[in-house]
């Protein structure tokens, strides 16, 4: 993995660090995870103007990430919605680089080299330190350890389908814009199908920020796949945890233990790791 694309997923892994803590540091989270999926609808939107169409090869996968982002979202909503933030959020996120990297190797047969795998595993040991470290209530993390398990199972799949669609794509951002809009359309469709009111605020800055941030994070990433090999980048992409720990201190107010001390500090070995070659 070369220095630019290292750094613009740090980058990339900081921005989806954002818009995961701003859909649980205010009301509730299905109408937060709502808000959102319509502001990145409206900005990826706009932006499609810009680019040019994906090629139509890649359409199929467009559509298959488009429905699994949408039952993701869903299912992230779940998550916060039976625990703590400081706790789904980075659970989720650490299942998740192993099974890409199992999905990459069977699917893809990409190989991955010695010192990246080291880094993979060092970064979700650390992301799973910091989620078990913030376990206050046993039965509330039985519940959510189930729903973060699927999550991080769609995670994989539709990193695997947007790494390889985006490779075919002529255009991953493009690629990405549509899968936003899809996503969007899936959660309206989704609310008039439950009887759910179609309309949420808009008017507050949270979703607006997050859906910038939440777009371009995401990306960064697809065009950092479609020049290194998938697992790699998912992996490096959940050091988010360690913006999430962060973010989670110094915004949401969450106190820091020895544990979520430790687990950063696996998930910066991890990322220097990434770029030592042995």
């Amino acid at each position: 993995m070369s220095l630019v694309v290292f750094l613009a997923v740090l980058t990339a892994a900081l921005g989806h660090a954002t818009w995961n803590a701003l859909l649980k540091s205010h009301g509730k989270p299905w109408d937060n995870v709502t808000s959102l999926s319509y502001a990145c609808a409206i900005v990826s939107g706009a932006v499609l103007f810009f680019f040019p169409a994906p090629s139509p090869a890649s359409w199929p996968y467009i559509l298959a990430s488009g429905g699994t982002q949408f039952f993701y979202m869903y299912l992230v909503s779940k998550v916060y919605k039976k625990g703590d933030y400081a706790v789904g959020y980075p659970l989720m996120r650490g299942l998740s680089p192993p099974f890409v990297a199992l999905f990459g190797f069977v699917v893809l047969h990409e190989a991955i080299p010695l010192s990246e795998l080291v880094g993979l595993a060092l970064i979700s040991l650390g992301v799973l330190t910091i989620a078990f470290s913030a376990i206050h209530n046993l039965t509330s993390f039985k519940k959510q350890a189930l729903l973060a398990i699927f999550c991080g199972l769609m995670i994989a799949f539709y990193a695997i389908v947007d790494g390889q669609g985006a490779r075919l794509s002529n255009s991953s951002i493009a690629y990405t814009m549509w899968i936003f809009v899809l996503q969007g359309i899936g959660i309206a469709i989704f609310r008039l199908f439950k009887k759910q009111p179609l309309y949420v605020p808009l008017g507050h800055w949270k979703p607006w920020v997050g859906a910038v941030a939440a777009s371009a994070a995401y990306a960064v990433a697809l065009w950092a796949m479609t020049l290194a090999p998938i697992a790699t980048v998912a992996a490096l992409r959940e050091s988010s945890i360690f913006f999430s720990a962060l973010v989670g201190f110094l915004i949401l107010r969450e106190k820091p233990n020895l544990f979520r001390i430790m687990g950063a500090a696996l998930i910066a070995a991890g990322v220097i790791t990434f770029r030592l070659s042995f």
